[in-house]
């Protein structure tokens, strides 16, 4: 059988050390460590792989993260523009109402493409309709896939998703954005010729209650309700604002006092005639201070408020008709 001498020697004094190796031993000797080197090389393969695949998906949540961060910020946005074109639209129908300007009826509902009432913006992903289609369309992952992936393979897919979802609600948050923006435009436009109107009814206006007449708070509001005397259904021509005993009822606009007296069901009750075919009645006062036949300016002490008449309690009852019409005074207060 053939063999190998091995000759160690560690220096010149020292004495030569023998070994023999048989040829199968030093091959098995040689195959061990190729063995070990293949294995070694495997394991940094494999821990390059895994830390590669940690880093991207490290990445990815860092990056779902910063998307999410992004989507809720013009969430909140878009709701704060959504909710001051309201107001602004709501400021517009007021202002046609109060001078007889066109396109009141139309804004009464708001925009076509506003947020339906009672409905939560954003409880829900946002996902535009030709993404949320192609989601649809994708296949679920088999039960048995999930069952033999890794937890690290769950998870990508996992990050996956709600990247997609992201991307898609970002989708619609800039289709909302860019409706909101003609939206602007629109109403920008829309107040331009309003403004015009405007300049020309400076006396209109002066003659408008656009104010409250008294401070308290709203109890009863314009239109059908229970009657608190007879527990029937009627048709109520104004609305009710509790307030203390005495508080200042002041005049809302400019205009002259037809009516200071005595009615049998409003008390001490004061008609004002503001012109342009406006009049308010104020009614359950305990003191009134103007006579008939006076003319007041917004702001001028009427009467102190009280409960005379039929009444439940200290409150105001002040009505507002047009053309002898009954309106909602709601619809003419601005502040």
């Amino acid at each position: 059988m053939q063999r190998f001498t091995v000759l160690i020697m560690t220096d010149q004094t020292s004495p030569v050390r023998r070994f023999q190796v048989q040829k199968r031993t030093l091959q098995r000797v040689v195959a061990a460590a190729a063995v070990v080197v293949l294995l070694l090389v495997g394991g940094f393969v494999d821990y390059t792989s895994k830390w590669l695949e940690n880093s991207e998906l490290d990445s990815l949540r860092l990056e779902t993260l910063s998307q999410r961060e992004q989507i809720f910020g013009l969430e909140s946005s878009i709701a704060d523009t959504e909710e001051r074109l309201e107001r602004l639209r709501q400021l517009e129908r007021k202002l046609r109402v109060i001078t007889n300007f066109p396109g009141a009826e139309e804004l009464s509902g708001g925009m076509g493409g506003g947020i339906d009432e009672g409905t939560l913006p954003f409880s829900e992903p946002l996902v535009a309709p030709g993404v949320m289609k192609g989601l649809e369309n994708q296949e679920a992952p088999h039960t048995d896939d999930i069952n033999t992936s890794s937890e690290e393979a769950v998870e990508q897919t996992e990050s996956g998703r709600l990247a997609s979802l992201s991307a898609a609600r970002m989708a619609r948050l800039r289709l909302d954005s860019e409706r909101l923006k003609l939206e602007a435009a629109v109403r920008e436009v829309a107040l331009a010729s309003l403004v015009d109107h405007l300049q020309g009814q400076s006396k209109r206006l002066a003659s408008t209650p656009s104010v409250w007449p008294v401070k308290g708070w709203l109890t009863s509001r314009f239109g059908p309700r229970i009657s608190p005397f007879t527990g029937q259904r009627q048709f109520h021509s104004g609305i009710d604002i509790a307030t203390e005993n005495g508080a200042a009822v002041i005049a809302p606009a400019r205009g002259k006092v037809v009516f200071s007296g005595r009615k049998r069901l409003l008390g001490n009750t004061l008609i004002i005639d503001h012109g342009f075919g406006l009049r308010t009645t104020y009614g359950h006062n305990s003191k009134l201070h103007v006579k008939k036949g006076e003319r007041v300016e917004r702001g001028d002490l009427l009467a102190s408020g009280g409960s005379t008449g039929r009444s439940t309690g200290p409150h105001l009852h002040y009505s507002l008709t047009v053309e002898d019409r009954a309106v909602n005074p709601l619809d003419y207060i601005l502040d």
